[in-house]
């Protein structure tokens, strides 16, 4: 795996002449530097005694859902319903409202400078920029504008109603973020040309992708990426 503190590419790439080049990237911890999807269910949580004690009584519940490697949707399906329940449709939109400028105003979420810089980059070259997130495609996009990241494409997760609450419904993580862009017909013969991850859970999304990138990766991660992906990726550190 090749080591590289930033990218900055000596010459520019020729244009596909049928469909331009396409960039995949994952946005927490890729581009933000936090999990904005936690940080924002954390609010929610703790707004009142009731929540607390809500969510403290399905610890044993979530508990034993990873004990049986119940799968991640379902797990964050407790803390998203834990949330949620029994709120009305017009606070939860008024919650939603100000989730974004929470996050960045008091949380203090920011973006990696080296991240904007590579998307400059590529809409300089022309390429097609796809952010693929498991953050709740509302939330995502609330952030990314509030932080002026710029994409032409944005595929995340979405929920439902759900015994008074929210649930997950399609969760954008791991095998299923392929799915979601070969769903949306945004890949060229389910190809990108780059990808940016900073997690394992994205490798098959970056075995799709001819130029990988990753972001700064924690050694479990980086590990794996280093068995799935051998010699084919490059190691970035980026800053705020």
């Amino acid at each position: 795996m090749t080591k590289v503190s930033s990218i900055k590419p000596s010459k520019i790439v020729a244009q596909d002449k049928v469909r331009p080049k396409v960039a995949l990237f994952d946005l927490d911890y890729t581009l933000i530097t936090a999990d904005c999807t936690e940080h924002w269910l954390r609010l929610l949580l703790t707004r009142s005694i009731f929540r607390k004690v809500l969510v403290i009584a399905l610890l044993p519940l979530i508990k034993l859902l990873t004990i049986f490697n119940v799968n991640l949707a379902k797990r964050n399906s407790v803390f998203l319903w834990a949330a949620t329940v029994g709120l009305s449709k017009a606070k939860y939109l008024q919650l939603r409202d100000t989730a974004a400028r929470h996050l960045v105003q008091i949380k203090g979420l920011n973006t990696y400078r080296e991240g904007l810089e590579r998307i400059r980059w590529h809409q300089s070259q022309g390429h097609t920029i796809i952010v693929v997130t498991g953050a709740l495609r509302w939330l995502a996009r609330d952030v990314c504008r509030t932080l002026d990241i710029q994409y032409d494409h944005l595929l995340g997760s979405s929920e439902r109603n759900w015994g008074g609450g929210r649930v997950s419904d399609v969760f954008c993580y791991h095998q299923n973020k392929v799915n979601l862009l070969e769903q949306h017909n945004v890949l060229k013969n389910g190809k990108a040309d780059y990808g940016y991850s900073d997690s394992a859970a994205d490798i098959p999304m970056l075995s799709v992708c001819k130029h990988i990138y990753i972001v700064n990766p924690k050694p479990k991660c980086q590990q794996q990426f280093e068995q799935a992906l051998s010699t084919k990726a490059t190691l970035l550190q980026w800053r705020e």
